[in-house]
């Protein structure tokens, strides 16, 4: 079995079909496809259920809900294929995502593959592409042009933070996923895409794009909530604890991640109109597991909008950047392709 694809579902009944079409319509056949049942309450389970009767390559696992992290735990368990693809429940791929991995594959034998892909807000489309050139990246160059971008630099240049659109291999992905805490529904894919870009001697960074990502506003990952903070530190303490040697600067890096990730729940905070929970905002961001990354955050370039907004997260002037982020209308896809 060359690829294993994992389908974490859970409410996506309106995309389900669609999504899980694309995957059974690539060019590129050796693959099996895990639908992973996280005790949807919808009609899914028994959409998985129908493709499982229709085609052989579809294998379905029902648990009780547990949340995106158990429910991924859960399908890379039962995978059997040498290389790992995540799809999002509510995305698409396109149909020769799959060839194309197995011809770079061919050639170049790297450990993960990055795709880039399209944002559909409505009947938009927005191409989003890696920040460095397309190619094989080895050795010194993993060290000069991939580490320092790993969560972000200072001009707010980063890889990817998704899991999806990516091909991994599962020898180096499946402990790191094992070791995520199933708790976190904030910055998950992070807690595991680190620890990989850190164990991975090869990466190919592709131009083409194959996947594509449904913007959804009111979906349960963009509904505000305080204890995304909660989420948040649990997260930061499993990048503090990484220490990698071989990224210099890579404090540097998760204190701009931060208030990066502090910024864009401001943003949500404002798009429900919270202004009633700034003082508990507040008191999160005062914990000091985020408050001397916050602090000790450096740009250059970034927007006058944003460096306006980072100055008054930096003091925990929070209800004063509230208003003022809220009077600008500081547009939320600007984060986009930055996302959380």
């Amino acid at each position: 079995m060359f690829i294993s694809v994992i389908v974490a579902v859970y409410k996506v009944e309106p995309y389900l079909r669609e999504c899980v079409n694309s995957i059974l319509g690539q060019s590129y056949s050796d693959f099996e496809l895990i639908l992973v049942d996280d005790g949807s309450p919808d009609r899914c389970p028994s959409i998985c259920d129908e493709y499982a009767v229709r085609d052989c390559r579809v294998r379905v696992i029902h648990k009780k809900n547990g949340g995106l992290v158990s429910a991924r735990q859960a399908g890379i368990l039962a995978a059997q294929g040498e290389y790992v693809v995540y799809v999002d429940g509510d995305d698409q791929i396109f149909s020769d995502m799959f060839m194309r991995a197995r011809e770079i594959i061919a050639e170049h034998r790297p450990d993960m593959i990055i795709f880039s892909h399209y944002v559909k807000r409505g009947k938009v489309l927005q191409p989003v592409l890696e920040p460095v050139k397309e190619g094989l990246y080895q050795g010194l160059e993993l060290r000069k042009d991939i580490y320092p971008k790993l969560l972000m630099d200072a001009d707010m240049g980063h890889l990817s933070y998704f899991l999806w659109g990516k091909v991994i291999r599962r020898s180096i992905l499946l402990p790191h996923q094992m070791a995520v805490d199933v708790s976190i529904s904030l910055g998950e894919d992070v807690a595991c895409i680190m620890p990989v870009y850190l164990e991975i001697k090869s990466i190919y960074i592709s131009g083409q794009v194959m996947c594509l990502y449904r913007f959804r506003p009111l979906s349960d990952s963009r509904n505000f909530r305080l204890e995304q903070y909660e989420h948040l530190i649990r997260g930061v303490r499993a990048l503090d604890a990484l220490q990698p040697e071989a990224v210099e600067d890579f404090d540097s890096q998760t204190d701009r991640y931060v208030i990066f990730v502090c910024f864009g729940l401001l943003l949500s905070a404002i798009d429900v109109h919270g202004y009633h929970m700034v003082d508990q905002i507040k008191r999160h961001m005062k914990n000091p597991a985020l408050r001397g990354h916050i602090k000790r955050a450096g740009f250059s370039n970034i927007t006058p909008k944003t460096r306006i907004a980072y100055f008054l997260l930096k003091r925990n002037a929070v209800k004063t950047a509230y208003q003022i982020v809220d009077k600008l209308r500081f547009p939320r896809w600007e984060l986009e392709g930055k996302a959380l």
